[in-house]
């Protein structure tokens, strides 16, 4: 709270050196010293998260507490940024309609999700390549100039914007292929999770 909300961060280096001594202390991978400071803090939130679950978890007598806190612990696949909220209702005897609604949704907006920023990724290095493969070109084009003139100069730029036009077919090629791959995983994704909870609310 103090790192959250104090603007100045006045001695915000050794803060984070307290933090990460803490978590060093109890966590079975360690964060290094040469991390950035946003890295050392998002490891240290989700590693304490994962460490307070799991207390409340074990040191909950009542054994529906402890299945609950599997149950979540399963349905996230270990992802603790949502920590918070399922630490909130493990003490909880029941969950309300809206609430399992709600984590149920999340399940299906979690496949769509990963989806989401794998293809952000794709798109972001394949609009890179273009932007390289463009400039290169133009680059090239400079150089043939200077060597070259005439009739020479003129076949040459034209196989030369050839290249580049069969290069991007390529390129678009390559993110149509990897576009498709990932739709079919999220989609394979939705009906094994669609499946598992049909079983688990049918007993079919």
């Amino acid at each position: 709270n103090d790192i959250a909300h104090n603007i100045e961060n006045k001695g915000l280096e050794n803060k984070v050196k307290d933090l990460v001594d803490i978590y060093n202390k109890i966590a079975a991978s360690k964060i290094k010293d040469n991390e950035t400071i946003e890295k050392k803090l998002k490891a240290c939130i989700s590693g304490l998260g994962a460490q307070l679950i799991s207390l409340a978890t074990h040191s909950v007598k009542d054994r529906k507490a402890k299945d609950k806190a599997e149950y979540f612990n399963e349905m996230y696949q270990n992802d603790y940024a949502q920590f918070d909220d399922v630490f909130s209702l493990i003490d909880h005897d029941n969950l309300t309609d809206e609430i399992e609604e709600k984590r149920e949704l999340d399940l299906f907006k979690k496949c769509a999700d990963d989806t989401f920023f794998k293809l952000l990724q794709v798109v972001d290095v394949t609009n890179s390549e273009y932007i390289d493969a463009t400039y290169g070109a133009l680059l090239a084009g400079r150089e043939r100039a200077e060597q070259l003139t005439g009739d020479k100069l003129k076949n040459s730029i034209e196989e030369l914007t050839q290249q580049h036009e069969n290069l991007i077919i390529e390129m678009n090629k390559h993110f149509k292929d990897t576009y498709d791959e990932l739709m079919i995983k999220m989609t394979d994704e939705l009906k094994l999770t669609l499946s598992k909870n049909l079983k688990k609310a049918t007993g079919i």
